[in-house]
């Protein structure tokens, strides 16, 4: 997941990329065996609910919206 987010954040990302995130953070909520683990990609999953357009603008139009990184 980290380096999917890193690649987001360099533009680099593709946007199935996004998807894949996804699936991850769903994944290890599911398959995890302590809570830590089950809790860890809640902030990523959250953040992709409620700021999906960020993220969209990062992968589609090449840039940030927030007007850095």
């Amino acid at each position: 997941m980290s380096a999917i987010l890193k690649d987001i954040m360099e533009f680099t990302a593709k946007p199935q990329d996004l998807d894949l995130l996804q699936e991850l953070g769903e994944e290890m909520r599911i398959g995890s065996l302590c809570n830590i683990g089950r809790e860890a990609p809640n902030p990523v999953l959250s953040s992709i609910k409620l700021f999906r357009h960020d993220y969209d603008a990062h992968l589609k139009d090449k840039k940030c919206p927030k007007g850095s990184s």
